[in-house]
């Protein structure tokens, strides 16, 4: 992933489960989560959104008692720009070649 530093990925810690990953969209690729999705969906890699993004512009909200909270602008980031692919515990080179492939064409 070094090759596309507009890629945010997060940091191991030592004690992270690694049964995905997230990619958060930066600098120009900033904005086109759906263009990546789109790019990734081509490549036959599944991608779902990180957790819910910014749970308070969920549709269910309308129905919740909640506080109204001033602006979530790190939640808006993940909620705009951030996306979540699945990993596994045993070797995927093969799997990882393939999204370095499709991420080469994204960033054309």
């Amino acid at each position: 992933m070094e090759q596309f530093p507009m890629l945010k990925t997060q940091v191991e810690i030592g004690e992270s489960s690694w049964f995905g990953f997230s990619l958060i969209l930066t600098e120009t690729l900033s904005g086109r989560r759906s263009e990546l999705v789109e790019t990734l969906t081509k490549y036959g890699i599944a991608s779902r959104p990180i957790v819910a993004g910014n749970f308070t512009r969920n549709p269910v909200m309308r129905h919740l008692k909640h506080t109204r909270l001033p602006a979530l602008s790190n939640a808006d980031q993940v909620h705009e720009n951030g996306l979540f692919i699945g990993n596994h515990h045993y070797q995927m080179i093969k799997e990882f070649n393939l999204l370095e492939s499709a991420l080469r064409e994204f960033h054309k």
